[in-house]
C-alpha cells in the first residue's frame, strides 16, 4: 500500500513541478527564486513523509531520526510528527491542496499587432519586443487565403513577402528568446478570405503549418523561424468552417504546440441571433487558448460616457469556453479606432481594470496596434497596472 502510494504521489509531484516550471517563464527573477524555494521545500516535505510511510510507519511521534532530502541532498535530523502515521490518502489530499495554491498562474500581459505600417514609422518587430511591454505580438496579416485563393502575406511597407520578409526570421527568434509569443494573424478588416468546406479548412491549416509553423515548405516568407501560433482576426463573411480550421491547426500540436487566439468584435449575439459574430461558434467550442475581444469600433459595447456597456459585454464574454480573455482597445485617441472606443490610460487603470481583473479568465489587454502604441506610449502607461 505504501509503495503504491509513493509512486502515485511522485507522479503528482512531477506533473505539478513541470507545470510550475512552464508558468515560471513569465515571471521575473525574484518571483522565480521565491517559487523555486517554496517548491523545493514542499517537495522535500512530501518525500520526507513518503520515507516515513515506507520505512517507519509505526514511528513514535517526536522521535529523532535522520532523513536525506532528495532535492537539497542534505542530511537533517529532527523529530517526526503525527503526519507520519496519517492515512496516505490524507497526505495526498494535503499535498494537492497545498500545490493548488502554490502553482502560479500565467501572469497577465499585453498583446499587440505589428505589421501594417513600416519599419520607419512602426519600428521593427525586434524593437517592439525589446520594449518588454508585450507578452504577445501578432504579425498582421495573412490577408488572402481559402476558397482556392493563393495565400497572400500583407505586411504593408515593412517588406515584400516574395523577397524581403525573410529578414524578420532572426527578429522573430529574438522576440521568442525574450519569452514573447509571436503569432501570425489571419484575416483583418480588408482582406479577401473565406472557407468553403471542411476540406478547404484542412488545406489552409496544412499551408499555415508548413509555411509559418513547424512544418516544411520550399516557400517560407518569414524564413526558418517557427511562429508560436495563429491568430484569427475574422471580420467578414460567415461563421462557417472556422471551427474546422482551428481543430485542424490544433491537431498539429501533437508535433509542436500551436497556440490559437481569436479577436472577435465585442457585440455578443442574443438568442435571437440579431448580431453576427463569425468566430463565436469556434470560441464556444473552447478551441482557442486566448481570446482578445475588440472593445472598439462598436458603439453598443465600447467605452463611452461611462463603462457600463463595456463591463456588461465583458461579463458576457467571460462566460464563453476559454481560459483567457483580453480587453482589446485602441492604443491612441485618434486614428487607431475611427468609430471610437479609446479609453484614457488613467481611466483604464482606475475604473476598468479593477473591475475586470476580478474575473479568473482575465488575461490582460490587447492593443491595436504597435504603430499607435509607439506614438502614444499607451502600454508604458498601463503596464504597471495589468496584473
Amino acid at each position: 500500500m505504501a509503495m503504491d502510494f509513493s509512486k502515485m504521489l511522485r507522479t503528482v509531484i512531477e506533473g505539478l513541478y513541470c507545470e510550475t516550471s512552464t508558468n515560471m517563464t513569465s515571471m521575473d527573477f525574484s518571483k522565480r527564486l521565491k517559487v523555486t524555494k517554496t517548491l523545493t521545500t514542499s517537495i522535500n516535505f512530501i518525500f520526507h513523509n513518503i520515507y516515513l510511510l515506507n520505512t517507519q510507519p509505526d514511528l513514535t511521534p517526536n522521535t529523532p531520526h535522520t532523513y536525506k532530502y532528495p532535492i537539497s541532498g542534505t542530511n537533517t535530523t529532527y523529530p517526526t510528527h503525527n503526519m507520519a502515521s496519517t492515512n496516505p490518502a490524507l497526505l495526498l489530499l494535503l499535498f494537492i491542496t497545498v500545490f493548488s495554491f502554490l502553482k502560479p498562474s500565467t501572469a497577465a500581459g499585453i498583446a499587440t499587432y505589428w505589421g501594417q505600417q513600416s519599419d520607419d514609422t512602426e519600428g521593427t518587430l525586434e524593437a517592439a519586443c525589446a520594449t518588454g511591454n508585450y507578452q504577445f505580438v501578432n504579425i498582421a496579416f495573412l490577408s488572402t487565403f481559402g476558397n482556392n485563393q493563393q495565400p497572400v502575406l500583407n505586411l504593408a511597407a515593412h517588406c515584400d513577402p516574395d523577397s524581403t520578409c525573410s529578414r524578420y526570421s532572426s527578429q522573430i527568434k529574438a522576440c521568442q528568446a525574450q519569452n514573447v509569443k509571436v503569432f501570425l494573424s489571419i484575416g483583418g478588416q480588408r482582406g479577401s478570405y473565406s472557407l468553403s468546406s471542411p476540406q478547404d479548412a484542412q488545406q489552409v491549416a496544412d499551408f499555415l503549418w508548413n509555411t509559418y509553423l513547424g512544418g516544411q515548405s520550399a516557400t517560407r516568407p518569414l524564413g526558418d523561424a517557427v511562429l508560436d501560433g495563429i491568430d484569427f482576426d475574422i471580420e467578414q463573411g460567415t461563421d462557417q468552417f472556422w471551427s474546422d480550421l482551428a481543430r485542424a491547426l490544433a491537431a498539429y500540436s501533437s508535433q509542436k504546440k500551436v497556440y490559437l487566439s481569436a479577436a472577435p468584435q465585442c457585440p455578443f449575439p442574443s438568442p435571437s441571433g440579431d448580431v453576427r459574430n463569425q468566430l463565436l461558434p469556434a470560441i464556444r467550442e473552447g478551441l482557442f487558448d486566448y481570446v482578445w475581444v475588440q472593445f472598439y469600433n462598436n458603439e453598443q459595447c465600447q467605452y463611452g460616457a461611462n463603462a457600463d456597456a463595456l463591463l456588461a459585454r465583458w461579463n458576457e464574454w467571460t462566460q464563453v469556453t476559454t481560459n483567457t480573455i483580453f480587453l482589446g482597445l485602441p492604443a491612441a485617441a485618434s486614428g487607431a479606432a475611427p468609430s471610437g472606443g479609446y479609453i484614457p490610460p488613467d481611466i483604464l487603470t482606475s475604473q476598468i481594470l479593477p473591475s475586470i481583473k476580478s474575473s479568473p479568465k482575465y488575461g490582460g489587454v490587447m492593443l491595436w496596434d504597435r504603430f499607435y502604441d509607439k506614438q502614444s506610449g499607451y502600454s508604458d502607461a498601463i503596464k504597471g497596472s495589468i496584473n
